[in-house]
């Protein structure tokens, strides 16, 4: 292992491969396996596991610690290699037990192999991943498991009562529990993906971002990105270019127009909100940007989603970075307050009833009038915003980016909308959005889309909106407090602490300190996840 240098990066990945039919297996976040890797790909000190977990729609996903990379290539083709290993040991279906009797050595093995191509042969090791003669595999106690058949870990559809009986009769076998959980584990049959069929497998990655080049990245990379598709595909269709429209038809996934349009319309909202945030009017880099983000400036290649300048540095600072990130937490943390207690609801309902189906029984969960239930499915997706998910506390951030943050002797100011301005953000960019997607209705698989489906909705996410700001700007003037947060909570029990802005806390983490080899100084970084990958 060794220390991680400002010239490279780690990355850690999470691979959905395999469906499952086990009872037990699906409820959501169960450890099956787990176990600590070595070798020069860790950094220096690493004690987080390799791990084999369930996730959400009865899928196996593997879980990697962080591995040492030089540039985001050799992780991606890292990752590739990996994904397709596991999905090629599902292609049939199989027992638990006869995958995991050639997957269990199979993975570590795929993994060095797979570093080592890209990599090279390691220096003082034979191998650059590898489990130490004193390390394997950790079979997670049936407790633990039975533990985490709770309602937070409660997934839509499933057969609750069924899982809770299942779990009931292994726990009370006298001689040895564990051994009739490995008995029930080995008896699950895998096979290929249905989740995310056809590809067969799904990716996240997690990369360690400075603050600034964060939202450079989400500005250059994603907001222009999507933009440039979008209008892309508008042009090809509006010249009745039928040649490439074909061909555009034959490889072009609605999820994939989906996600462009999801950036472009929540982005255009945070980036709105951030120049309202900041108080500048017309003239200087925010007008440059914004009439960039518009479309103005942009030059057209002959390749769909792509332009002469597609890729735009805006003139920022640091703190006004941190500023960017609290107009995106705002956003999420609003969607949580929305989202994030009414699936709780939900699945306590579920959970009482002993029945998923209560749980789409909209009646048992909705308060009178409060509209929440629309919101719900906003506790996940909520991540998927800008395609990527930043996992910083608001406090480190602010601790890190403000100026002289770390003394805690200046705060940073946010200028307040009324709820008029706000309002018109969401209005303009739901106009802007719906219009542009309207011109792409020839692409004869897109359906019907909507962000907001009505006033109502609009009015109260403004409502909730407009709160976590107030609440937001309150903590950004009390730089105190910055130091004594509350950062830990359970999945889907939002605001724990008091912290309102940050929707899905559960997923935040400490900051990341990488040495610089010039300074030889530690510099800051957050965990930033790159979804669908």
């Amino acid at each position: 292992m060794r220390i991680v240098t400002t010239k490279e990066n780690t990355y850690g990945f999470e691979i959905e491969f395999c469906t499952h039919d086990n009872t037990i297996l699906r409820y959501t976040h169960i450890e099956i396996a787990k176990t600590i890797l070595s070798g020069d790909a860790f950094e220096k000190g690493n004690q987080i596991p390799l791990k084999l977990e369930t996730d959400s729609g009865d899928v196996l996903e593997l879980v990697t610690p962080p591995i040492i990379f030089n540039t985001p290539q050799q992780a991606a083709q890292f990752r590739n290699e990996l994904a397709k290993y596991l999905k090629e040991t599902v292609a049939r279906p199989t027992t638990f037990e006869g995958w995991w009797s050639k997957a269990s050595k199979g993975i570590i093995q795929t993994m060095n192999e797979a570093y080592t191509r890209i990599m090279g042969q390691p220096g003082n090791n034979p191998s650059w991943i590898y489990q130490s003669q004193s390390t394997d595999w950790i079979e997670i106690d049936v407790k633990d498991i039975a533990l985490n058949l709770s309602v937070n870990n409660i997934d839509d559809g499933i057969n609750i009562a069924a899982a809770k009986l299942r779990m009931q009769l292994i726990t009370e076998v006298d001689d040895w529990p564990q051994s009739a959980w490995k008995k029930e584990l080995k008896k699950a049959i895998l096979s290929a993906s249905s989740k995310d069929w056809p590809i067969g497998y799904s990716t996240q990655t997690s990369i360690p971002m400075q603050g600034l080049d964060y939202v450079k990245y989400v500005i250059g990379h994603k907001l222009l990105k999507s933009n440039a598709n979008l209008r892309r595909l508008e042009t090809l269709l509006a010249d009745n270019q039928y040649v490439q429209i074909a061909s555009i038809d034959k490889t072009l996934q609605w999820e994939t127009v989906e996600r462009w349009a999801t950036t472009w319309f929540w982005g255009g909202v945070i980036f709105d909100l951030f120049v309202v945030f900041l108080g500048r009017g017309k003239g200087g880099e925010c007008d440059l940007l914004t009439r960039f983000l518009n479309g103005d400036n942009l030059q057209w290649s002959n390749k769909l989603g792509q332009c002469n300048k597609q890729i735009y540095t805006p003139n920022l600072n640091k703190e006004e970075a941190a500023i960017f990130i609290i107009a995106q937490k705002t956003l999420t943390g609003a969607l949580g307050a929305l989202s994030e207690r009414s699936q709780l609801k939900k699945q306590q309902k579920g959970y009482q009833e002993m029945n998923a189906a209560a749980m789409e029984q909209r009646d048992y969960v909705r308060q009178p009038d409060d509209g929440e239930y629309y919101w719900c499915e906003y506790h996940s997706s909520l991540k998927d915003l800008l395609g990527v998910w930043f996992k910083g506390h608001l406090a480190d951030v602010l601790i890190e980016m403000a100026p002289n943050g770390i003394s805690g002797k200046t705060s940073i100011k946010i200028n307040e909308p009324s709820e008029t301005q706000l309002q018109d953000i969401y209005t303009q960019r739901l106009k802007e959005v719906t219009d542009q997607l309207e011109k792409l209705k020839r692409m004869r698989f897109l359906p019907e889309f909507t962000f907001i489906p009505d006033d109502s909705k609009l009015a109260q996410l403004v409502k909730y909106h407009l709160a976590v700001i107030e609440e937001t700007a309150a903590f950004l003037s009390n730089p105190p407090a910055w130091f004594s947060v509350e950062k830990k909570q359970k999945f889907l029990e939002y605001s724990s602490g008091g912290t309102f802005w940050e929707g899905r806390k559960d997923t935040m983490i400490d900051p990341i300190y990488h040495i610089n080899e010039s300074s030889t100084k530690y510099e800051t970084f957050f965990l930033v996840e790159h979804r669908n990958n």
